[in-house]
């Protein structure tokens, strides 16, 4: 069997949330999974990215959410003021050029 005559299996909305959700787990193996139990790359591409780009989302928020209650932990102790180095700086300033949509446009890409 080539890649032409390849069957596509069936998709219910429970089947596609479970595939989203291993997008979000493991992005990198689900869509190889997907082609391997039966459904089309395309089908694969679409749902993985679409998962990817939720989990970002979701750990996007939950992240900005932990860092605050982080630091506001951290200002009732007497911890010294945080050094950046070169390499800190280039993630915030690529974390600042992307936002959020150039985020979820890479996940997608990836």
């Amino acid at each position: 069997m080539y890649f032409g005559e390849m069957e596509s299996a069936e998709l219910t909305v429970i089947n596609l949330i479970f595939w989203q959700l291993a997008a979000v787990v493991k992005f990198v193996v689900t869509p190889s999974a997907m082609v391997a139990a039966g459904h089309s790359i395309w089908a694969a591409w679409a749902i993985t990215s679409s998962g990817s780009s939720m989990g970002v989302v979701l750990f996007w928020n939950f992240g900005k959410w932990w860092l605050g209650w982080m630091e506001m932990r951290w200002a009732q102790s007497d911890r010294p003021a945080k050094v950046f180095t070169p390499r800190r700086r280039r993630i915030v300033r690529i974390k600042n050029a992307l936002g959020l949509p150039g985020l979820l446009f890479l996940s997608g890409l990836i």
